[in-house]
């Protein structure tokens, strides 16, 4: 199972929401290089970063501070946020992006998401679902797209899209475990997918669980800076 740290930044801070809620938002490194250097002797292979505050506003300001955080030519990222036409994938890959995560433009404008798909393989598209009760929320979570998790799913597949990045908003940022009800209903339903948890995760047993599961990676951020876990027990654990 894949470990990918998780960087989330709002106004070029890395924080952490809690349930979504952007006024419950925790600073934790006013400087996100900080965070970097922390994890750099750690080589993890993939990292995660999502610019919450162009999920926000719908666009994204910058390109190039993707190159801050590959500090190893191999590590790859998958970045998420504001990613509206394939404009902006042009800008992201060229500033160092590998995989692009795509949320409330796959649920609002699939047409503009084919295209995309018509210049940049499959492999590199992360489709994220960001649910409660199952259906997926949109535009910051914010907005219920009205189309459910099932639904979702069966949308991706049909584009040939197989890596889903699936959070439940009430477990995001609690520390108070994943839903593991969800994972395995859906890997079982969808055996052909891979799975990147996201959400709760707040110890060395959650991600045991999770590999039982057998989800593709899992996504871990509020443990790592609420010193639930170490980036020591989690490079030995995964990958």
């Amino acid at each position: 199972m894949l470990i990918i740290p998780a960087i989330d930044l709002i106004d070029g801070k890395i924080v952490r929401l809690k349930q979504g809620g952007y006024n419950s938002k925790t600073v934790y490194y006013d400087n996100p290089l900080d965070f970097i250097e922390q994890i750099k002797e750690y080589n993890f292979p993939r990292l995660h970063i999502v610019n919450l505050s162009n999920a926000d506003t719908e666009k994204i300001s910058e390109y190039g501070f993707i190159n801050n955080y590959k500090y190893n030519p191999a590590i790859k990222i998958q970045y998420g946020g504001g990613i509206r036409n394939v404009f902006d994938l042009k800008n992201l890959s060229d500033a160092g992006a590998n995989y692009f995560i795509i949320g409330s433009l796959f649920f609002s404008n699939i047409a503009e998401f084919k295209k995309m798909l018509s210049v940049y393989p499959s492999e590199q598209f992360i489709i994220s679902a960001d649910v409660s009760d199952k259906y997926v929320y949109i535009k910051g979570w914010k907005e219920n797209s009205n189309i459910n998790i099932d639904s979702a799913i069966r949308m991706g597949l049909e584009l040939n899209t197989t890596t889903f990045l699936i959070t439940d908003i009430k477990k995001d940022g609690m520390l108070q475990s994943p839903n593991f009800d969800l994972y395995k209903e859906l890997k079982e339903k969808y055996p052909e997918i891979k799975i990147i948890a996201s959400g709760g995760v707040s110890s060395l047993d959650d991600l045991r669980i999770l590999e039982d599961i057998g989800v593709y990676a899992v996504v871990v951020g509020k443990a790592i800076f609420e010193n639930k876990i170490s980036l020591k027990e989690l490079k030995s654990f995964g990958n």
